[in-house]
This record gives structure tokens, C-alpha cells and sequence, in this order.
């Protein structure tokens, strides 16, 4: 099971959690966790568990709410 920042980024809205809120849940701060999606600091192993522990992430989960962030999202107009 592959989970990087991105995918942080997408369990975050599809969960409705403030970056301060999946911060606290892997016991970092919530401008660590601005960072990581933006590209400025990687996403460590110990946030990835943490992330797999709090969500109860199983590959099926996973994909089911990776799904459901592709089918909640609106893209504007022009964009890809």
C-alpha cells in the first residue's frame, strides 16, 4: 500500500480534517503537515503509520477513499 503526500492530501478532504487535525493525529504540527503537501518536506515512515493506524487503512479502504475524493472532486473548467 502505497500512501505519499498526495495521498494524505486526499484521505484529509475526503475525511473534512484541518491540516492541524491529521497533524495532531500523527503527532506533528499542523505547519509539518502544510509542508509535506506542498512539497517541502517528505512524508516520513512514522507519518504514514500513523496514518494507516488512525484511518484503519486496509489496500480495500484505501482505494475506497481515493475513490471517493475522484468522485466528490470538481475540476474547473480548463484544468486537467
Amino acid at each position: 500500500m502505497t500512501i505519499t503526500a498526495d495521498t494524505m492530501f486526499k484521505l484529509r478532504k475526503v475525511y473534512r480534517l484541518s491540516q492541524a487535525e491529521i497533524g495532531a493525529m500523527c503527532g506533528v504540527s499542523d505547519a509539518f503537515i502544510n509542508q509535506i503537501e506542498r512539497g517541502k518536506r517528505s512524508l516520513s515512515d512514522r507519518i504514514r503509520r500513523g496514518l494507516i493506524r488512525e484511518f484503519e487503512l486496509t489496500p480495500d479502504k484505501l482505494a475506497r477513499d481515493l475513490a471517493i475524493y475522484e468522485e466528490t472532486t470538481i475540476t474547473m473548467k480548463g484544468e486537467s
